[in-house]
């Protein structure tokens, strides 16, 4: 069991430190502190990446909470400029997709919490929130708030809640999300058949989710402005059939009461959202939920086929570029 150099806001050591993972705890001279990995896979957006290096880092500083950064590139070849003060691991695959980079980053965290931010997001201080409600036990995964860059709600509420196959479509995304590492390690990561840039193109998180929750454990949303995330319900319809698409493929691949239930509900709203946008003479939001409607329905006649694919790939190619955590 060797030494980890674990990052903090300012980008400076806090010293050695030794994990044991039979415990789940970090040891130190000052004292035991809240502890978080978060995984940040990124794809051709190396600014987007830097600025939310940066914010975790502010996060770090503001809340005192440790966090362990884990960034895995992915591309044709290593192409990103790295920080001058990152501290953490730095990992590159030619290997692309978002589930995919996730659960290569699973395999190299050390902390009980982690969690999985797109690369264009900006970390929030509810993420200290979750990394208590985590500490306090009972709960396999919390959830957070969702916010918009203009300060909109975008997923969340304002009330502490179950994560249930009828509450899930409005206040869990796997981006505001805290797991517990090892459930989520034992019932296999994320489905690489899942997530972007693949024709079933989301719902990777919720898919998860559903085997989390199937073992028995609980699900929790906090109201915490956690992320701060370009609005998911305006982007191209295009972008939105891969959504729906992919909704339909969870339930395929995860058949069952909560992945079914939870597909319908979020139809049903979609149809709402398109009453809603028409009514508001928001063309742009109409055409994103109908995109995401005429993907559910295909997805729904074409997603048996995903189960002739291998979960996740065998050959999984990765380069460390940078790793500041051993010594």
């Amino acid at each position: 069991m060797g030494p980890t150099l674990l990052v903090t806001g300012s980008g400076r050591a806090l010293g050695v430190r030794r994990y044991d993972r039979s415990v789940g705890a970090r040891e130190s001279d000052g004292g035991q502190r809240s502890a978080l990995s978060v995984v940040i896979p990124t794809y051709q957006r190396e600014r987007d990446c830097h600025l939310c290096l940066r914010s975790l880092s502010e996060v770090a500083d503001r809340t005192g909470i440790e966090i362990e950064l884990i960034v895995v590139e992915q591309g044709p070849e290593p192409a990103y400029e790295i920080p001058a003060d990152f501290d953490g691991l730095w990992l590159f695959s030619v290997v692309n997709g978002a589930s995919y980079a996730r659960n290569i980053g699973l395999d190299y965290v050390t902390h009980d919490a982690v969690m999985f931010f797109d690369d264009d997001g900006l970390a929030q201080d509810g993420v200290a929130d979750l990394v208590a409600e985590h500490a306090a036990g009972g709960a396999a995964v919390v959830s957070g708030r969702m916010r918009t860059p203009d300060g909109l709600v975008s997923r969340g509420g304002g009330q502490r809640v179950e994560i249930t196959q009828r509450t899930a479509f409005r206040v869990f995304i796997e981006g505001t999300a805290a797991w517990d590492r090892t459930w989520l390690v034992d019932v296999g990561g994320f489905d690489e058949r899942l997530g972007p840039p693949l024709a079933y193109g989301a719902e990777e998180g919720a898919e998860a989710l559903s085997r989390v929750l199937r073992t028995g454990h609980r699900g929790v949303f906090v109201p915490a402005d956690v992320l701060v995330h370009p609005a998911i319900d305006r982007s191209p319809p295009g972008k939105a059939f891969r959504y729906g698409r992919g909704t339909a493929g969870a339930a395929w691949l995860s058949p069952g009461g909560w992945t079914v239930g939870y597909a319908v509900v979020s139809g049903v709203r979609r149809v709402g959202g398109v009453v809603r946008s028409l009514f508001r003479r928001d063309v742009v939001g109409a055409k994103h939920r109908v995109g995401w409607l005429a993907g559910l329905l295909v997805g729904a006649a074409t997603g048996w086929s995903l189960r002739r694919l291998p979960r996740r790939h065998t050959d999984r190619p990765v380069v460390i570029r940078h790793d500041t955590r051993t010594l």
